[in-house]
């Protein structure tokens, strides 16, 4: 991979989050350090990035795409409330992909998304129920 300070700076916005942020948002963290970069040279470097097995897409879950620097395998949680995402890993990993091969299919990803609310959410939440 050659060494590209726009991609440089696309990954360091990424990593500065855990919230699973959209292309947008990535762009808009970009230019605050880099304010000559464009919406394209953003989406190129995600889609370079997520080739080089630096960051995953995390699909099919939101209206639109969100990112994630953390590579692991592991879950989501997600509010349907304000939409939070939390990291999450509450068994052992291998375990499922194990079982995968007791099929004979060789399972070598997945994704598992929980939702729910947050901490935050549901406090109002049973503070409305109160009420």
């Amino acid at each position: 991979m050659n060494k590209s300070k726009r991609r440089d700076v696309v990954y360091e916005v990424l990593c500065s989050t855990k919230s699973h942020p959209t292309a947008e948002w990535i762009y808009e963290k970009s230019r605050e350090i880099l304010p000559s970069i464009s919406r394209g040279t953003v989406y190129r470097n995600l889609k370079e990035l997520i080739s080089n097995g630096q960051l995953t897409k995390v699909e099919g879950v939101f209206e639109m795409d969100r990112y994630d620097a953390d590579v692991e395998t592991h879950s989501h949680l997600v509010c349907r409330e304000c939409g939070a995402v939390v990291d999450f890993s509450p068994y052992d990993i291998k375990s499922v992909i194990h079982i995968g091969q007791l099929d004979g299919f060789c399972v070598d990803e997945f994704s598992l998304v929980y939702h729910g609310l947050c901490v935050e959410c549901n406090k109002l939440s049973d503070v409305n129920k109160l009420a």
